[in-house]
């Protein structure tokens, strides 16, 4: 009878491999949660900062050449360079990374 309910008995190792894994659950949890809140504030200041630039244009005058503010010329410009710089340091990493890798294996 004894033999029938007797209790598992839990090593010492494996709660420790349980207590390791639930603590790299919660920082994997934590780590999303920093991303999410940075990429939502990345977000919203971009967006913020759309509004400050473009607000005192007026609707009405939105797609006239003759019209448009040097505001929204100047962040139509940085948007455009930044967005090239940042696609040439990613297309010249993404090469690099690719010949290393075909010549390393």
């Amino acid at each position: 009878m004894n033999l029938k309910t007797r209790k598992p008995v839990t090593q010492p190792s494996q709660a420790a491999e349980m207590s390791i894994l639930e603590r790299e659950q919660i920082a994997k949890d934590y780590y999303a949660s920093v991303r999410t809140n940075v990429l939502l504030t990345w977000v919203l200041s971009n967006g913020l900062l759309l509004v400050c630039i473009l607000g005192n244009a007026e609707p009405t005058n939105t797609f006239s050449r003759e019209q448009s503010t040097s505001w929204t010329k100047s962040y139509l410009v940085f948007i455009l360079a930044f967005t090239a710089i940042t696609n040439g340091v990613r297309f010249i990493g993404s090469t690099l990374y690719l010949m290393a890798r075909a010549i390393a294996g």
